[in-house]
This record gives C-alpha cells, sequence and structure tokens, in this order.
C-alpha cells in the first residue's frame, strides 16, 4: 500500500477477514447495525453470567468452532457445551461477566469482558479479563476465538 492509501471497507473485509485458510465467513459490512451488535453482546454477558452451558451453547451454530488457549480447538455444540459445563462447575455461585463491544466489522464482532467469581476450591476472590472475536452466521456465533487472563485479587 502506498503512503496515503486509505484501504476501503470493501478491500479490508476481502483481504483481512476473508484472507485466512481456516473457512472463515464471507464478511457483509451490513450484517449489523451497532444497536444490534451491541444488544447481542448485552444479552451474551447475562448468558454467560447465568453459567448455563445449555443456555451458552444455544447461541453457537451447530457447526460452531471455538478456541479457548491453551484448550485444543473445539468443533460443534456438543463439544463447546460439555466444555463450558466444567468450565462453569468449578466458578463460585458469586461468578459475573460483562461485555462490551468494541468493534463490528460485517459479521464479525470484536468484544472484551470482565469477570469476577470466588474460587470454588479455594475461596479466593478472583478477576478475569478477555478479548473475544465472533464469526456471526444468522444470529449465533458460528467461530469462537477467545483469550483471557485471570489472576487472584490481593487482600
Amino acid at each position: 500500500m502506498s503512503a496515503g492509501y486509505k484501504p476501503t471497507q470493501h478491500w479490508i473485509q476481502t483481504n483481512l477477514v476473508d484472507a485466512t485458510d481456516d473457512g472463515t465467513l464471507l464478511a457483509d459490512p451490513s450484517v449489523f447495525t451497532l444497536d444490534q451488535a451491541k444488544t447481542l453482546v448485552q444479552l451474551f454477558a447475562k448468558v454467560t453470567s447465568c453459567r448455563d452451558p445449555a443456555s451458552f451453547a444455544s447461541g453457537f451454530t451447530e457447526d460452531c468452532v471455538a478456541w479457548f488457549p491453551p484448550q485444543p480447538e473445539l468443533r460443534g455444540r456438543s463439544a463447546l457445551h460439555d466444555f463450558m459445563a466444567a468450565g462453569f462447575k468449578a466458578l463460585g455461585d458469586d461468578y459475573v461477566c460483562t461485555k462490551s463491544l468494541r468493534t463490528v466489522n460485517g459479521n464479525v464482532l470484536g468484544v472484551t469482558w470482565m469477570s469476577t467469581w470466588t474460587n470454588r476450591k479455594s475461596g479466593e476472590t478472583m478477576i478475569g479479563r478477555g478479548l473475544e472475536f465472533w464469526i456471526m452466521r444468522e444470529q449465533k456465533i458460528a467461530r469462537w476465538d477467545c483469550s483471557q487472563t485471570v489472576w487472584t485479587v490481593s487482600a
């Protein structure tokens, strides 16, 4: 790209979003309005805070791909359900997750999240912060890439 060149929305969609080799879905600049994307993110924060793996997994396509390192990539809603069931079980009953929409680009949403809970085994207060990208298909997450950092609150 030459100096001063400003890539168009189409160029960004084609060359940055769709140029991966993992079957990323075709992006469309008009898939979500900003308000629709914000509402979806807030709904998913509530579902996550409820710690119900069936409700959580219902927000994903049947053939979803999810990657939550350091775990191996998960394929399919059933595998995601089982993974989340085990994860939710380890959390205390006071688990709260908040999410913020950071970017919308066609059918790709960039989200940050913050969560707090009491570790069920140690009793320590925990904080988690993460970054996730959702590639959407028909109002459900078809691909979920998530990264997180977790730490103990010092007294």
